[in-house]
């Protein structure tokens, strides 16, 4: 997982990243919490390891920029509509 910073401020060192798993009702399951480094405008992380089975993600994951965990985006930005992405696994059945 790597995170990019395309806003015109920097991201402070210690930010937190919220992956999800999204189990077979839909809803969203705390996985794990990353912190990410420093990211000035327009950088972006090396990959960040995320370990997770089928079984906590059925319908997929989503990471979230800025989320301790809680399900709360802080601090409050101008735009966070960027601040998470959400991948469907693929249905093979």
């Amino acid at each position: 997982l790597s995170v990019a910073n395309r806003g015109p401020e920097e991201l402070p060192e210690g930010t937190p990243l919220a992956v999800y798993g999204i189990d077979d009702t839909g809803a969203r399951r705390l996985l794990e919490v990353l912190t990410l480094p420093f990211l000035d405008d327009g950088m972006r992380s090396e990959g960040l390891p995320v370990t997770l089975t089928t079984a906590q993600a059925i319908l997929g994951i989503e990471a979230v920029v800025g989320d301790d965990g809680t399900g709360t985006v802080a601090p409050p930005e101008c735009n966070s509509a960027d601040n998470s992405i959400a991948w469907a696994l693929a249905d093979c059945g």
